[in-house]
């Protein structure tokens, strides 16, 4: 589905962006959307340009993009995913983590 070889992936794997295709968003969606309560948003930890995020945007779902650079998503949090505290995420997603064990 998608070739790795042609994105520097294994020169700069950190920096390697890989583009999510409208169609597996739109499928994703489909998949999980009635398991997620609108009142809290959905969070991306690897936004990129906000793909896997669009579908819930636009049927009115809360979402927050984090990615350790900014590729054009709006409010991105620029920032390592692993590196974030709750205090830096904003709200409502920060009052409404409950993280499952």
């Amino acid at each position: 589905m998608y070739r790795v070889d042609r994105n520097n992936f294994y020169k700069d794997q950190k920096k390697a962006t890989i583009y999510t295709p409208s169609g597996v968003s739109e499928f994703i969606y489909k998949l999980v959307s009635d398991k997620i309560n609108k009142g809290k948003p959905v969070l991306d930890p690897c936004v990129g340009r906000g793909a896997l995020l669009e579908p819930f945007k636009q049927n009115g779902f809360e979402v927050i993009g984090i990615d350790i650079e900014d590729q054009g998503y709006p409010q991105t949090i620029v920032k390592n995913y692993l590196e974030v505290k709750t205090d830096e995420i904003p709200p409502p997603f920060a009052s409404h983590y409950e993280p499952s064990l």
